[in-house]
């Protein structure tokens, strides 16, 4: 027998209780002597020698009153043993735990493997009696919901969340390790993919389970062919209006056996725009490159799919990119002419509609830079301006920097340095206006280069240079352009979310002959549609997990959400200086937006976990290994087994608190009918 509540054993004390009472309350009769009152004498004594045994008795069955009250709330239970009548079977808590990921999804005679559990947890949830507690843990959810009804249970569908089981395990055993009921039982109904198993994948969880019984339900799928489409990469960094669009395409057969004929399609705003017919080997991956033709500007929201098969929540893979209608494009310089050809050179171009505004810097205190997407800049800035310039640039602006043409060097180190930029050597001139560098080496692999030149190798003919800064780039910057001195003439940096691209010369006839080769014109117009892609599309989002997003622009505390399948979520800022939105509700793949006011604030793409798509399972006996310790025993429960029987035969034992409780009643009683025997004794004495 065990006690379920043995703390409660400290009530025994209260046992010593009458026995106290009984030796303070003994009285002495006092001894009166009558020489004729013999007979009457004798009498005397039968009955005082009667009451004291009714007195006796009245302690034993108060003690024993207390002691079977205090053992009917210690729950004494007679384990692997049920009796009838006045005992009851031994509560039970039962956590109950589903594996509602999308492997989840197979599909075999029975139906769908998670249609399958929901049959068996409704069925089990009815079973209980009441007094158990019961608790149910999704893996998607990652909590416990109590006492769940048929009704929870029936609304539990497939989630793109993956999340680790082992993970749920803990969950159950912290609960497990708090319950005072007798029969612990977790109920497990999971595919037991080896890659979403454990939380850090490793075998050595740990896990605080004592005498606890598992019951798995263990749903195999070896026999299952799944393709997914892992991944879509976009060989563009400059995206414009009918220009053509290179995506590639990455699918993975997670199935041994070679799948041939399947179809994968390509979308742009959910209209078909490309497919072919694709074959993978077994445990194979392939890439497939797609071409498209944006005919809209705007967000083009992209999506490859793959023909349903077994699992159909992972045939589908989301991306985006961004063409904007209008380039707002604001010139800065204190002469008019310091960026007179470029701004020629931008004019030029009929492909993107490029709106140019230009000001002075001392003109930046009424300017609102969100309005622009990029800045182009001649020379350093006024110190009361540069806070606004790297904050623009921090929060995803662009700008383009050219020298000014009378620089001050000590001005311009300031204003780069507070660019996390590396600082210029030197100013380098020629006294005789002869070129003293030419091009050397030519990154052709960057996007400002693509689509300009039918092959990389092409050649560019080299300015004349006359003046230029002796500059390299450091830390997070690239050469895009090098001259033969190992000077960068052109070289880019990013500062968080912002780029810039700096050029070693200033646009100006005096400087050299750059603004009159055939390159310079393509060379701005390209540059500036390269900053004017400013969403960074290239993040891995996981469906479930939290996602940073950059509420810097915002116009109101209110936050608009537009979810993948069209819903709005509202969300209020309460603290005016938040610049990053931690947002968790990322249950959907696709493609979410965040507004303020109507305006963009930013785009963040959620794709499903792959790990998931492996069917590759950990077998029975691993898991055992992994709980059956302290005691505990795992039933392997197959969908043809009576799971009913084996479950009611593997519970055990009856509390008998009821009995103790009716026992100390039926004392009660007894007590109460002795006690007004021994009074009316007393009376007659």
């Amino acid at each position: 027998m065990v006690l379920l509540n043995p703390t409660i054993l400290l009530g025994l004390l209260a046992a010593s209780i009458p026995l106290i009472l009984h030796f303070l309350n003994l009285r002495k009769i006092k001894k009166v002597e009558f020489s004729t009152l013999a007979f009457l004498k004798e009498l005397q004594k039968s009955k005082v020698r009667k009451i004291k045994i009714k007195q006796l008795l009245l302690l034993l069955i108060r003690i024993l009153i207390i002691v079977f009250l205090v053992l009917a709330f210690a729950r004494p239970t007679l384990e692997t043993t049920t009796i009838g009548g006045i005992s009851s079977n031994a509560k039970t808590t039962a956590i109950i735990i589903v594996d509602n990921s999308f492997s989840m999804s197979v599909v075999d005679e029975k139906g769908s493997f998670l249609n399958q559990s929901k049959v068996i947890v409704g069925n089990l949830i009815s079973s209980f009696e009441s007094g158990d507690e019961v608790y149910l843990i999704l893996t998607s959810e990652g909590k416990s919901k109590s006492y769940p009804t048929t009704q929870n249970i029936e609304a539990v569908g497939i989630s793109f969340i993956t999340s680790s089981l082992s993970k749920s395990l803990k969950i159950a055993s912290e609960i497990t390790s708090e319950t005072k009921n007798l029969n612990k039982e977790v109920y497990i109904f999971s595919d037991l993919q080896k890659s979403t198993f454990f939380e850090n994948d490793s075998l050595s969880e740990n896990f605080n389970f004592s005498e606890t019984k598992f019951y798995l339900f263990h749903f195999k799928s070896e026999s299952v062919n799944n393709l997914a489409v892992t991944n879509l990469k976009l060989n563009n960094q400059i995206f414009e209006l009918n220009k053509e669009v290179g995506i590639t395409s990455e699918i993975t057969n997670f199935s041994n056996a070679n799948i041939v004929n399947r179809l994968n399609s390509l979308s742009l705003n959910g209209k078909r725009v490309a497919q072919k017919s694709i074959s993978v080997d077994g445990k194979q991956t392939i890439s497939e490159e797609y071409q498209a033709t944006p005919d809209i500007t705007g967000i083009i929201e992209i999506e490859t799919n793959l023909e349903d098969d077994a699992i159909k929540h992972d045939n589908s893979f989301y991306s985006y990119i961004s063409i904007p209608d209008k380039i707002n494009v604001l010139l800065i310089s204190n002469l008019a002419d310091e960026l007179l050809f470029v701004k020629s050179a931008l004019m030029s171009n009929y492909s993107t509609s490029i709106d140019l505004q230009s000001i002075k810097p001392s003109e930046l205190r009424g300017i609102n830079l969100d309005n622009y997407n990029s800045l182009i800049i001649s020379g350093a800035v006024d110190d009361n301006y540069l806070a606004k310039i790297v904050e623009y640039i921090s929060g995803g602006g662009n700008v383009i920097l050219f020298p000014s043409p009378n620089p001050i060097l000590h001005e311009e180190n300031k204003f780069l340095s507070l660019l996390n930029m590396a600082p210029i050597n030197r100013l380098a001139t020629s006294e005789n206006r002869v070129s003293i560098n030419t091009f050397d080496k030519i990154d052709f692999n960057h996007a400002i280069f693509n689509g300009i030149f039918a092959e990389k190798t092409q050649e560019i003919e080299s300015p004349t240079f006359y003046k230029y800064y002796k500059y390299s780039p450091s830390g997070t910057g690239r050469t895009i352009i090098q001259l033969q001195d190992n000077s960068s003439f052109l070289s880019e940096y990013r500062l968080n979310k912002g780029k810039i691209l700096f050029f070693n010369t200033c646009p100006i006839l005096e400087w050299s002959n750059f603004p009159f080769k055939n390159i310079f014109a393509p060379l701005m117009n390209r540059s500036i549609s390269y900053l004017a892609s400013n969403f960074s599309n290239d993040e891995s989002n996981i469906a479930g997990r939290n996602i940073s997003v950059n509420i810097s622009k915002r116009k109101s505390n209110q936050i608009k959400i537009v979810r993948p399948d069209g819903s709005e979520e509202l969300i209020n800022i309460g603290d005016e200086k938040t610049i990053y939105l931690n947002y968790s509700n990322t249950n959907l793949v696709g493609i979410y937006k965040f507004y303020s006011n109507n305006i963009l604030l930013d785009i963040k793409v959620v794709n499903f976990n792959s790990s998931e798509s492996n069917l590759e399972t950990i077998s029975a006996e691993i898991f055992s290994g992994m709980v059956e310790k302290e005691s505990n025993v795992v039933f392997e429960i197959s969908s043809s087994d009576d799971y009913k029987a084996k479950i009611a035969s593997s519970r055990y034992g009856s509390e008998l608190w009821k009995l103790f409780l009716i026992l100390t009643l039926a004392l009660a009683l007894l007590e109460m009918y002795i006690s007004r025997s021994s009074k009316k004794d007393l009376a007659e004495l």
